[in-house]
């Protein structure tokens, strides 16, 4: 991933959740639609992220992006690679993104 390295999604211990994040969502909105808007909520915020990130990390966008999803899905992330690759960095910046 980073370079021959891997990415690995651990099962979530607990029940963290993303503090702060708030969704566009209305009481009265159809349930089928409710989905939708709540999808397009949490992909909006995980763009912002994602671009927020690629910042710093340039040209590994598959990796930002799995590192992402595995924190959405309120996993843990197990990053491993050889030294000097951007393994810290990666991690840093997502932790500065998220706040």
């Amino acid at each position: 991933m980073l370079t021959g390295g891997s990415c690995r999604c651990l099962p979530p211990v607990g029940n963290p959740t993303l503090q702060g994040t708030r969704l566009a969502v209305s009481d009265t909105s159809p349930k089928s639609n409710l989905w939708e808007i709540l999808m397009s909520s949490v992909q909006t915020f995980a763009e912002r992220v994602i671009t927020s990130i690629e910042k710093v990390i340039v040209g590994k966008r598959a990796t930002v992006e799995l590192a992402v999803a595995s924190l959405l899905c309120q996993g843990h992330l197990l990053i491993e690679d050889v030294p000097g690759v951007g393994k810290t960095m990666l991690a840093r910046s997502i932790a500065r993104s998220l706040g």
